[in-house]
């Protein structure tokens, strides 16, 4: 409706800003919204206060008089626009912080549910946080179970071992795995297919629910991942030199499928990066 206002000025005097565009000219201008759905969206402007009616006998939307006189509109009166316009803003920056501060609070408790997985395992409280993450943005709900997987961080005792940190990576479909001996040069260094990948690693979609579209996408996913599996991003940009994106992408991958069974993240993929540059890291 603004851009039928032949001003860039709004004012704040009632009726001084009314246009009279019909449903069909601005359902045009809106590349084809039905009438239904327009008059629904109009229903809540007004509901709003944000634009006001001001109908004639027939409720026809049309001006009358000569250019240069003082004319009489019927349609919509945009000056509640004007009047709002500090409230407006005001909400809209609440908005922004609050967006902002569920997306911190979000990632907050990402990293303690990886945490209390790499310690502990699957259990109830992060099962929970799964579910809190995929769930829109709440925020007295995130904040009370980030308290509770505190709780529980600060309550139960680390029990990995050492024989943990030498667990090697293996999902379902065994993508990476340690070979028995050193290959031939000869021997192609084959990289999973982004199709293996994404259909055997699927654990980054509790953080990123947006499924990855190509290699592109699990590298921004992949480095976003590094710092919330408590691995230090030298050891990662490392892990790239020596095996190349596509592996280090995917080791990263698969490190998240089993992360409850490895108890130091960063020094595990730092000796992977080590067995492959010797030869002896792999997969099937």
């Amino acid at each position: 409706m603004l851009s039928f206002h032949p001003d860039r000025l709004i004012t704040a005097t009632p009726r001084s800003c009314i246009v009279f565009p019909a449903n069909s000219t601005l359902s045009d201008r809106l590349a084809g919204m039905p009438e239904s759905t327009l008059r629904r969206h109009l229903a809540t402007l007004v509901k709003a206060g944000i634009v006001s009616r001001h109908d004639s006998a027939n409720r026809k939307r049309f001006a009358r008089g000569r250019a240069g006189e003082a004319r009489i509109a019927f349609g919509f009166d945009l000056s509640p626009l004007a009047r709002m316009a500090g409230q407006i803003t005001a909400r809209a920056q609440a908005a922004q912080e609050y967006r902002a501060a569920a997306q911190s609070l979000r990632a907050e408790l990402a990293a303690l549910r990886q945490q209390a997985i790499q310690l502990h395992g699957e259990t109830t409280d992060t099962n929970h946080a799964f579910k809190i993450l995929r769930r829109k943005p709440d925020l007295m709900a995130v904040k009370a179970c980030i308290n509770q997987m505190k709780v529980v961080l600060d309550t139960e005792e680390m029990s990995t071992t050492n024989s943990q940190n030498e667990r090697h990576i293996q999902t379902e479909s065994k993508i990476f795995s340690e070979r028995t001996s050193t290959p031939k040069k000869s021997e192609p260094n084959n990289t999973p297919s982004f199709e293996t990948v994404v259909s055997k690693c699927s654990e980054y979609l509790s953080f990123f629910p947006e499924p990855a579209q190509g290699w592109q996408d699990l590298s921004r996913t992949a480095y976003a991942l590094v710092p919330m599996m408590g691995i230090e991003q030298p050891v990662y940009a490392q892990a790239i030199h020596v095996m190349g994106a596509r592996r280090a992408i995917t080791v990263v991958l698969c490190m998240l499928e089993t992360l409850g069974n490895i108890g130091n993240p960063g020094g595990y993929l730092r000796r992977l990066t080590q067995k492959d540059a010797g030869g002896a890291f792999g997969y099937r």
